[in-house]
């Protein structure tokens, strides 16, 4: 699915956007905010070595617990680590989407709708400009099939298949 159906999570990267704050998905908070609370040398500390031992642990679970089957309201230990971990992960959760800054306008935009021209070079998007600015719509067409309205240009929907870059030569 991920090669087959493209979906933008946000907007295309600018180095030179200064008010953008990165923030992970929502699934991965829990760990953006162990950054705030393990800083500097205890970084490694809240990154690797806590969610490696949580890992093991929950990996290890079935032959370190080798009592008698038992119900379950009376695993009193497991259930504990359980509520324990998840009030944790629940609090590192809820403070890091507390301490998630507003909004910019840029950060607002909806890429669930077209985004081909995200994938546009900067000759094409400067191609779109021009077009725009010299008002070219007025004499063609850019759109498949629109011979219904025809204008006195031609129409301009194959124009980059059979042209080079420089428009010098015709392919």
């Amino acid at each position: 699915m991920a090669i087959v159906v493209r979906v933008p999570l946000e907007r295309l990267a600018d180095p030179t956007d200064t008010a953008y704050i990165p923030r992970p998905e929502w699934y991965f908070l829990f760990l953006f905010q162990t950054l705030k609370v393990f800083e500097g040398p205890l970084e490694v500390v809240g990154t690797v070595v806590l969610p490696t031992i949580a890992i093991l642990a929950l990996i290890l679970a079935p032959f370190i617990d080798r009592s008698k089957l038992a119900a379950v309201r009376q695993r009193t230990l497991a259930i504990g680590i359980v509520l324990l971990a998840a009030i944790g992960w629940g609090g590192l959760t809820a403070a890091a989407v507390k301490s998630t800054p507003p909004q910019t306008a840029a950060s607002s935009i909806d890429y669930a709708g077209p985004t081909q021209w995200m994938d546009a070079s900067p000759a094409e998007l400067a191609g779109v400009a021009w077009f725009r600015q010299e008002n070219c719509g007025t004499c063609h067409n850019i759109e498949a099939g629109s011979a219904t309205s025809a204008k006195s240009g031609p129409n301009l929907i194959n124009t980059a298949r059979r042209h080079d870059a420089d428009c010098s030569s015709v392919t």
